[in-house]
């Protein structure tokens, strides 16, 4: 489903402040695995999914979702295929508008639009289905303002609405990073359900080893722009958090960078 060839980006580049953000990753993701990337700061786990996503135009590489070249294309372009959810509950609605205005964008992207009301009855209906199966009472919220919800119920909002458009591809971005406890864990719920039912190929970043290891079918760990663990299957399963460190020490040569990873 995806495949990362040569990927190279770097910030600040030809200055004396210049980071190698992605070091050559070659990676190959099959459909409907549910892959969990982890590593410290500046490891380049966020900047991996903004590059395959078009948010930052890697400095080199290629990348092929779904038999489909994008290299060349642009952000709006790839929202085609790929849909994405950042850390910031802030960042994937718009707080002014209501949940079901909110949703016929989400709907109507990748479509040609024309003039037609993007509200309809028909599609409240399809968004009060949606809504439903996150178990959250937002079916019966449509003319809510989104910015009147906590954040988990925003980026519970934000999954169903990635969804809507049927993406081959989903990426979340430490999307439970800013919530606090109770709504992350509700929120990670309602994303391996969704995930399920819906079969998407899914790249999650996170900073917390505990759902790197739980979740999903394959985890990857980065170090300096590179992957330096790739897990899956059986060995997955039976992964520890104090195993993952010691792969990591084993396969990269050094001591992982970041205590909090085995805190969080």
């Amino acid at each position: 489903m995806i495949h990362m060839r040569g990927v190279v980006h770097h910030f600040l580049r030809g200055t004396v402040n210049e980071v190698v953000a992605l070091a050559g990753v070659n990676l190959h993701v099959r459909p409907q695995e549910f892959v969990t990337i982890i590593g410290s700061n500046g490891a380049g786990k966020s900047t991996l999914l903004r590059a395959l996503a078009g948010v930052v135009m890697a400095d080199a590489g290629r990348f092929t979702v779904a038999d489909t070249d994008i290299t060349c294309w642009l952000e709006h372009r790839r929202a085609e295929l790929i849909s994405r959810i950042d850390q910031n509950p802030l960042a994937s609605t718009a707080p002014q508008l209501s949940i079901e205005e909110n949703m016929a964008l989400a709907f109507l992207r990748g479509r040609n639009r024309g003039l037609g009301m993007a509200v309809t009855g028909k599609r409240r209906d399809v968004f009060r289905a949606a809504l439903s199966k996150v178990a959250l009472g937002l079916e019966d919220r449509l003319t809510t303002k989104v910015g009147t919800l906590s954040g988990g119920q925003r980026q519970a909002l934000a999954l169903v609405m990635a969804i809507l458009a049927e993406p081959r591809v989903l990426l979340l971005d430490e999307h439970c990073a800013a919530l606090d406890p109770k709504a992350a864990a509700q929120v990670m719920a309602i994303t391996e359900k969704v995930v399920s039912e819906q079969k998407l190929t899914t790249m999650m970043v996170t900073h917390n080893m505990e759902h790197a290891i739980r979740y999903g079918n394959r985890l990857l760990m980065m170090h300096k722009g590179r992957v330096v663990v790739d897990v899956s299957g059986p060995e997955k399963t039976c992964l520890t958090a104090s195993g993952l460190v010691e792969k990591f020490h084993i396969l990269s040569g050094e001591i992982l960078p970041d205590e909090t990873l085995l805190t969080s």
